[in-house]
């Protein structure tokens, strides 16, 4: 059994408890995997190979998912899940070169600048609007590790999101697929606020807040 075998199943029910409380489904597409010719020419087009993991999950699961599920105004949580006010997963193999594109336009107007050292061996797979990347590492010592990266918030930039792709979007799955930026994220990070924790109270209180039910 494939990590993703369960993931639409998943997704589909958070949305639900989501409209269940209220709320609106924005969008809820998963597309059909990328032929292994399209996965090459991408690959060809940002000058490296695909991280496995991620690659597997283009050529095996969907090349672009685009979910997102919207919690009424009035409806939005407190305390430190007041900015949780969605659920979303994205990505589309057709923004990777663009998004390499941005990245080398980005680094090399910024060679001699350390802040942008982070983004100099990364492939980012998903921008949020708030300017938040979250990418892959291509560096050999933690590659296919999944990092967000931040000009804008200091408390997420770095953060290790998952081991590798796939364990990215359990681990987010398993937490109740809260919004892909540094607003979703840091309520579900370690005390330590360096790892994503599904197990965390946190990640508890949004479930019951969704009354949602892990399988």
């Amino acid at each position: 059994m494939a990590v993703w075998d369960t993931w639409v199943r998943d997704w589909q029910r958070t949305c639900d408890c989501v409209v269940n409380r209220g709320g609106t489904l924005k969008k809820f597409q998963v597309d059909p995997p990328a032929p292994l010719s399209r996965i090459k020419e991408v690959e060809e087009r940002i000058g490296f190979p695909i991280p496995s993991s991620f690659r597997e999950v283009l050529l095996n699961f969907s090349q672009r998912v685009d979910v997102i599920a919207r919690s009424p105004d009035n409806a939005s949580c407190s305390g430190p899940l007041q900015d949780v006010f969605a659920v979303s997963v994205m990505w589309d193999i057709e923004s990777l070169p663009i998004f390499e594109s941005e990245r080398k336009e980005l680094i090399d107007g910024t060679k001699d600048d350390t802040l942008f050292d982070p983004w100099r061996n990364v492939l980012i797979v998903e921008k949020s609007s708030g300017g938040d990347d979250i990418a892959i590492n291509l560096q050999t010592l933690t590659k296919e590790e999944i990092v967000l990266l931040s000009l804008k918030h200091d408390e997420t930039h770095g953060c290790k999101l998952g081991a590798d792709f796939q364990v990215f979007v359990d681990q987010m799955t398993d937490i109740g697929i809260p919004l892909w930026d540094s607003y979703g994220i840091r309520p579900f990070l370690d005390k330590k606020g360096r790892y994503l924790d599904p197990e965390c109270g946190n990640a508890k209180a949004w479930r019951e807040w969704l009354g949602y039910s892990r399988m």
